[in-house]
């Protein structure tokens, strides 16, 4: 989960916690071992990568009272994509925006285009300078759209198809190379990844 504990120096020293171990209430047990790092290091930080079904849980708001309290250099990430297994995110609690969140605990609360690429960097660029400056946490919200069902087996046939085709036309990959001017070098890239990828899986 942390690597090999308190290692700092350069991008090696964000440490991040998986959306899944998360969602088993590890934020807390998480969070106090950036509490220990910060004691140790000063150029070190955390990502706690979530989804919008775990902020209302215990686990999740101690994390963030903690974290806030201790001024922590740790980032929230939540990823909002509207539902919760088959339950929208609106039927779940009455504020639908997760980014207020920050705020109510003492840190930053910032909603941002999920699917822009380059916006998710370069926000969480910001929010990890800010907490190795010491100046504590951030909650981000990174509003994005469910591509499907929940799982393999599960349709999704309680999503609203129009807003799901709506979405899909805002993929991040879409919107990411229509960014990119030199589409002949993107196009290079691409087939020599597909190579080394193929390469990679070759039995």
């Amino acid at each position: 989960m942390l690597g090999r504990s308190c290692q700092g120096g350069g991008i090696s020293s964000l440490r991040a916690l998986p959306e899944r171990a998360a969602h088993r209430g590890t934020v807390v047990e998480f969070i106090s071992k950036s509490y220990e790092c910060k004691k140790i290091l000063e150029d070190i930080s955390f990502e706690v990568k979530n989804s919008e079904l775990v902020t209302p849980f215990a686990p999740t708001g101690e994390g963030l009272n903690f974290a806030s309290a201790f001024d922590l250099p740790v980032i929230f990430m939540i990823e909002n994509n509207h539902y919760a297994v088959s339950t929208r995110v609106e039927w779940s609690f009455r504020n639908c925006d997760p980014a207020c969140k920050g705020p109510a605990y003492g840190m930053p609360g910032i909603a941002i285009d999920g699917n822009d690429a380059a916006t998710v960097y370069f926000t969480t660029k910001q929010a990890v300078e800010r907490a190795r400056n010491g100046e504590g946490p951030t909650l981000i919200e990174a509003k994005t759209y469910r591509h499907g069902g929940h799982h393999i087996n599960d349709p999704g046939l309680y999503m609203d198809q129009k807003v799901l085709a709506e979405w899909k036309e805002r993929d991040p990959l879409k919107l990411l190379r229509n960014k990119i001017d030199n589409k002949n070098e993107m196009k290079k890239i691409e087939v020599q990844e597909d190579k080394d990828l193929d390469e990679a899986i070759k039995v």
